[in-house]
């Protein structure tokens, strides 16, 4: 039985609201950790990135990599699907 687990964050969806942040400070974002600009609305401005600090343990077998940059794919196919209102 294996104990491995992963530690990390796949993705996530970021939230800036319009009146602290503007498309400039995304683009600042973009840059520093690849936050991808996803859209917005009246209010917000949508972006989303992939993990970047905490992944998964350096030693993780070749089997939990794979499940992970795997679970990464998936991830990029689901934010296709993001919708605004």
């Amino acid at each position: 039985m294996s104990t491995e687990t992963t530690i990390g964050i796949i993705a996530r969806i970021e939230v800036y609201d319009k009146k602290e942040s503007s498309k400039e400070s995304m683009k600042e974002r973009e840059e520093t950790y690849n936050l991808r600009y996803l859209g917005e609305n009246e209010n917000y401005y949508f972006g989303w990135a992939h993990g970047t600090d905490v992944q998964i343990s350096y030693d993780a077998s070749e089997q939990l990599k794979e499940k992970f940059r795997a679970m990464e794919g998936k991830f990029d196919e689901i934010i296709k699907t993001f919708k605004i209102w």
